[in-house]
């Protein structure tokens, strides 16, 4: 089955993460080409470094996990409606 659109997005809050030092790296070497491009580099480089952009990433992660796992049971052939209940109950509880 396909995975929704909207819950492909931890696996790309995971790069993210996993690779954060190397995009770190690379947008500080973009950061010291002139023009717009090293401008919007340093930009988000600031961001990036930041422990909001850090925390929320993180969090961020977490979520669309559980979600994702949510989704992928629903989905399951064998998924009755009260173990949809129950395991959208086990989610919002983590949540």
């Amino acid at each position: 089955m396909c995975p929704t659109r909207w819950v492909v997005r931890a696996r790309a809050l995971n790069a993210l993460l996993v690779h954060y030092e190397s995009v770190s790296e690379a947008l500080d070497a973009l950061a010291d080409e002139s023009g717009p491009a090293g401008a919007k580099a340093e930009g988000l480089l600031c961001k990036l470094r930041s422990f909001e952009s850090l925390l929320y990433l993180t969090v961020a992660y977490k979520v669309f996990s559980l979600v994702e796992q949510l989704a992928t049971a629903l989905q399951s052939k064998s998924m009755t409606l009260s173990g949809a209940r129950e395991s959208v109950s086990r989610v919002a509880a983590i949540l």
